[in-house]
């Protein structure tokens, strides 16, 4: 596809839908592996008391570790700017204080890779609505960037729902999700519809937040999304790379 067709068909579907299902090599098989395969299940195989007392996890809820919030069957970990190498091994250390080194390289070449698809996919979607390139320039590099690395479960009361994270949306510039083989995300789209997002080889999932606007154009209504559970299955895992940072208006002419 040509770089001007491709732009156009991730603005229309970020516009209609909020989000674009991207087809890359951001996460080869290897990297695949690594991530789901071996450090997803390392990190939530420690205890709960080594997890919460780390003080790896203190920067309240949704920022650092959630793992006992009533609504929601899941637990969440977050590493802020995964990308710099000493972030991931500081929060490494303070797991496994005899170092984890396979997690850390995991987890920066995750990072990196996924943050420059991120980026663009920012810049695909800013420049199909016409934004000027000052201001596409700072809203890409005034970023920070989080990884959140999840461990869905089944709700309680599966005979009645499967719901494992509730409706929401997001208030960042874009989410990065990669789901691991079971499907669980759904999107609202217009209408209140409800899209399910199965997780295909090759394939990450990028949704737009409510900081990726567009001067006096409003980018798109902010969607929401929310993680289902099949009844049939006990957990999935999915990590997401998150950028957030100010906002202000950007010239579109």
């Amino acid at each position: 596809m040509a770089c001007a067709e491709a732009r156009a068909a991730v603005t229309a579907s970020m516009v209609a839908h909020g989000y674009v299902v991207v087809v890359h090599d951001a996460l080869d098989a290897e990297l695949w592996l690594a991530l789901f395969g071996r450090a997803l299940p390392e990190l939530y195989a420690l205890p709960f008391d080594t997890k919460k007392s780390s003080g790896a996890f203190s920067n309240g809820p949704h920022r650092g570790y959630d793992g006992q919030v009533p609504s929601e069957v899941l637990e969440s970990v977050a590493i802020l700017n995964p990308v710099e190498p000493g972030n991931v091994r500081d929060f490494t250390g303070r797991l496994w204080p005899q170092g984890n080194p396979g997690f850390c390289d995991t987890i920066v070449s995750f990072a990196k890779n996924v943050l420059e698809l991120a980026q663009t996919v920012e810049r695909m979607t800013l420049e199909g609505l016409g934004v000027h390139e000052e201001s596409i320039a700072w809203q890409l590099f005034s970023q920070s960037h989080t990884a959140r690395m999840m461990l869905y479960g089944t709700p309680p009361d599966k005979e009645t729902s499967n719901i494992s994270l509730g409706a929401h949306p997001d208030d960042q510039m874009t989410t990065v999700i990669a789901q691991h083989e079971v499907g669980g995300l759904e999107v609202q789209v217009d209408g209140g519809r409800w899209l399910a997002v199965p997780p295909e080889p090759g394939t990450l999932i990028v949704i737009g937040g409510d900081q990726l606007t567009a001067g006096e154009l409003e980018m798109t209504k902010l969607h929401y999304h929310l993680h289902l559970l099949l009844v049939s299955l006990t957990t999935y895992l999915s990590c997401s790379l998150s950028r957030t940072g100010g906002c202000r208006r950007v010239s579109t002419g």
